[in-house]
Formats: C-alpha cells, structure tokens, sequence
C-alpha cells in the first residue's frame, strides 16, 4: 500500500503528488512491535532525519546532491 499526501499545484490548481515520510514512519511505527525489518525501516528513516537536519541552509542543489549521495541503502 502506498502512502501519500496530496496538495494543489499553486498554478491551475492541478494535485501533485507528495510523498510524506511522516505518514509512513507512522505505518512502521505501528508494526514494530511484531516485525524486524519495520524496525530496520525506522532506523533508516531516522538516519534520513538526521541528515535532512543537518542540510538546514544549504542550496537546493548542494542538499539535492548530498541527499543523492548519503541515502543509498547499504
């Protein structure tokens, strides 16, 4: 299943998609007590959080690169 968000386009008030990592956080959150790879997820996503942190001030373009860098699975 996935999980989205959605919000108006600021021109011509088409939906775009956005995908919130709140949202599904919440989904991994809720089956953590009962699965080992919920509980990697959260893990990963927390790593994700700590980085976006971090990236506060940045560019567009140095953030864009830095997050392409650091968040490939390993």
């Amino acid at each position: 299943m996935a999980v989205r968000c959605t919000r108006s386009c600021p021109k011509g008030g088409a939906i775009r998609l956005a995908y919130c990592w709140s949202h599904a956080r919440r989904l991994f959150f809720e089956l953590a007590a009962a699965s080992p790879a919920a509980v990697e997820a959260l893990a990963h996503i927390a790593v994700l959080y700590r980085m976006e942190a971090e990236l506060g001030g940045r560019s567009a373009n140095e953030r864009h690169a830095v997050r392409h860098e650091r968040s490939q699975l390993t």
